[in-house]
This record gives C-alpha cells, structure tokens and sequence, in this order.
C-alpha cells in the first residue's frame, strides 16, 4: 500500500488520443475559444486603470515588505513629483492598506518608505483548475510558482490611497499580561508529484497535486513511517489549551488504506 502526506497539486498532462478523438477534442476547443473572444470583460480588470502607470513587484513569502525611496527610484518612478498620499498597492484586483512614513508632507523624500504585508502565491487561483472545484484538496499552495505580484501606483487626482491604522495607547491603568496564546502551525510537503490512474485528463482530479515522500510498508525501497517534529514548544500547554492535528493524506492505488498515527514527547514515548 502506497500513501503520500499532502501538501499540493500541479501540472496538466494530455493522454494520447486516437485520431477521431484528437479531431473531436479540436473542434470543441475551437468552438470554446472562438465564443470566449467577447468576454474579456470577465478578466476582473476593472481596478485597472489604464492613463497610469503600475509598478509590478514580485513577492515570495509572507511577511513586511519594504520599499525606499532608491528602490522606487531605481525602478524608474518620478519620486521628486509622486504625492506619496495618493501611492496605492493592488494585489489581485484589491487594494492594499500599506504604511507610508513621512507622506504627511505631501512629498517623497530620500528617507521616506513604503510598507506593505505581503503573502506568497497559493492555491487560490488554481480551483478553477480542477473538475470539480471541490476536488482540489486545499489552496495553500499553488501548482505552478510561489511568486505572487503586487502592483504599486499613483493617482493623479485628489484621491487619498488605502493606508493601515495606526493605533497607541498608553497602559496607564496597569493592565496584566496575557498568559498564553494560540500558536499554529503550518507544515507543507512538496517534494513528488501525485498522479492518479492511468487515463490522465486535461484538468486536475481528485487525488493529484504536489506531496511529500511515498509511505508504504510492501515494496522494497518504501519507508514504512514518517516523524513530524512539532518544535520550539518552549512552555508548557495549559490544561484547557489541548492541541489539535489535522493531517492531509491520499492513497496511492484502489484498495484499501489502513493509517496509524501516534503522538508523544519524544520518539521512544508515543500512543496511538
């Protein structure tokens, strides 16, 4: 038995068809692509518009991004007559709340900055992808690249751009601490590909996407189990905060699948 831990999906392949299927196959595309023609409209692109001029910038992982005042300038945006008030940042056709330090001025200068979170691609886009869409296992990761683009312009018009809220207040009545908090955490496996079946189809099914290695106990070469260490657990968990595990899997072939799990502080003091 043959089962890999889930992290992802990707890529379409072709199967090789017979000549009047190929023929068949041919005319339908062209009967779909020439009655989409008119509906550009559909693309979302209404954020778009199209007198200014949009910076594209490439993100890879979550977290702060930040771009100076060399970076804009380097990129070719004309920074000394940019309002930084009216600085907006698009991702997917949304726009973005971003931090602008020194924009009160109503000018760019050399040390001011622009800040932004920002999130790697994932699987949001890829739904549509799969027949059905419910068959995509989940859309934390994308099929085919982890770059995501954001896009950074300027209003020419009195338009004030999208910005964070600022927040600060003074603890002048001594409020305590918390004791703890909810931490989670994410662990994605996207070292082999899973292809299900013989017959492959142009879109993604069930079953198909990006995993981590095979976990199997009946063919020579397999690995019979796989560790997950969960670590910098650095105080102890209190009594109402029980942890929970939710793990993704798939079988390899049409038979069945027996799985067991055991969870323990160490690997010599587990339970199933």
């Amino acid at each position: 038995m043959l089962y890999y831990v889930f992290t992802l999906f990707t890529r379409c392949y072709l199967m090789k068809l017979p000549h009047k299927m190929k023929l068949i196959l041919g005319i339908w595309l062209g009967i779909v692509l020439a009655g989409a023609a008119p509906l550009h409209a559909q693309f979302s692109n209404e954020w778009i518009n199209f007198g200014q001029t949009y910076y594209k910038i490439p993100v890879t992982a979550n977290g702060i991004h930040k771009i100076t005042y060399a970076d804009l300038q380097a990129a070719g945006v004309p920074v000394g007559t940019v309002d930084p008030r009216r600085i907006n940042l698009f991702h997917r056709g949304t726009e973005q709340a971003i931090f602008v330090q020194g924009q009160s001025d109503a000018v760019f200068d050399p040390t001011d900055f622009v800040e932004f979170y920002g999130k790697r691609n994932d699987g949001t886009l890829d739904a549509d992808l799969y027949k059905p869409a419910s068959a995509q296992p989940h859309s934390l990761y994308n099929l085919y690249s982890d770059t995501t683009a954001y896009f950074l312009t300027w209003n020419p018009l009195p338009v004030l751009g999208k910005r964070m809220d600022s927040f600060f207040e003074l603890n002048t009545s001594s409020l305590p601490g918390e004791t703890a908090h909810m931490s989670e955490r994410l662990n994605l496996y996207t070292s082999e590909f899973s292809n299900v079946g013989d017959v492959q189809k142009t879109s993604f099914d069930s079953g198909e996407g990006w995993t981590g290695s095979v976990i199997c106990t009946v063919s020579s070469g397999c690995t019979g189990q796989i560790d997950f260490v969960i670590d910098n657990l650095l105080r102890p968990v209190l009594p109402a905060g029980n942890p929970t595990l939710d793990l993704q899997i798939m079988g390899r072939g049409e038979m069945a699948h027996q799985v067991e799990i055991y969870a323990g502080p160490n690997g010599g003091s587990t339970r199933l």
